[in-house]
């Protein structure tokens, strides 16, 4: 089957890493690095154009990383990859969000010209929630072909596909998605398992 776009979604940076990885991603998307958000907010962001994408923010002092952890209030997301250290966080939040809308506004350009594309996410959530999201999005594009790939950390590894309908569908695979070194002591533990 081929894609004319592949979108990460979360719920944190592994899907744009991997297809980053196999070569699969071309441009940045807005939420490709961001944390702990739903598929729901998702939704909603495309719906109102990411119009008030980390607009109402909290910092996480407690937090020790490379950058900031700040929160969108709002819409309930985390980033840590964007927010340096050592500037201002309103000079920084004012970049961000620039830098943000620009990448919404392409990557809607490149959904409004596309036919068939590929949303790849690492969720627990369930079958009907994964549906429900399919559904809603593919009313913002309808003309749009959506196969949604969800990997789920689970025990027990299978494939299963769920036809939604003729435009709609979801690949969902499970397998124990954790990495080996799976330690607090290893930086690259949120791979999650490389060989799968």
């Amino acid at each position: 089957m081929a894609f004319d776009l592949f979108i990460p979604l979360g719920i944190a940076c592994r899907p744009a890493h991997y297809l980053r990885d196999m070569n699969l991603r071309f441009f940045s998307c807005p939420l490709d690095w961001m944390m702990d958000y739903t598929l729901g907010t998702a939704l909603e962001l495309f719906k109102n154009n990411f119009d008030d994408f980390f607009m109402n923010i909290k910092e996480d002092k407690s937090y020790v990383g490379l950058y900031k952890k700040v929160q969108d209030v709002s819409n309930r997301i985390i980033s840590i990859h964007h927010f340096r250290p050592d500037y201002d966080i309103d000079t920084e939040l004012s970049i961000f969000r620039k830098i943000m809308l620009k990448r919404y506004r392409r990557l809607n350009i490149f959904l409004r010209k596309a036919k068939n594309i590929c949303i790849v996410s690492n969720r627990n959530d369930t079958i009907e929630i994964l549906s429900e999201f399919l559904k809603e999005f593919n009313n913002l594009y309808p003309w749009l072909k959506i196969t949604f790939i969800n990997i789920k950390n689970s025990d027990n590894k299978k494939i299963e596909e769920f036809i939604i309908n003729d435009k709609l569908s979801i690949i969902h695979y499970s397998f124990v998605d954790v990495n080996r070194n799976n330690d607090a002591s290893n930086p690259g533990a949120w791979v999650g398992n490389e060989q799968e």
